[in-house]
């Protein structure tokens, strides 16, 4: 019996890690979204727009979304390699689908 409450306390907790996990992407890819949105405002005067500033930025604010996060969470979510790898695969599809969805809701 004892077996039984492990397993489902352990079910539990990995379903809490993903929920929570996905929650925390989608917030801070919001704030980032929100951040280049008010970014390409300011810029909007200039008649050139730069792919490699754009990647560049991108590529900047998702390093700063991760020092963040780690600073807030410096232990790991999902400790088991094989999640952590379904994690790496899964987590930034999700979250672009997700984002393509409001994307296409908003527009």
């Amino acid at each position: 019996m004892e077996i039984i409450f492990e397993i489902i306390a352990g079910l539990l907790q990995f379903i809490f890690q993903a929920i929570w996990e996905i929650l925390l992407q989608i917030v801070l890819q919001t704030v980032a979204e929100l951040g280049l949105h008010f970014i390409k405002a300011l810029l909007e005067t200039a008649r050139e727009y730069s792919t490699l500033a754009s990647a560049i930025g991108y590529a900047l604010i998702g390093a700063i979304a991760g020092w963040v996060s780690l600073l807030m969470f410096p232990t790991l979510f999902v400790t088991s390699l094989g999640f952590q790898i379904a994690n790496l695969l899964l987590m930034p599809l999700i979250c672009g689908a997700l984002m393509s969805f409001i994307g296409a809701w908003r527009g």
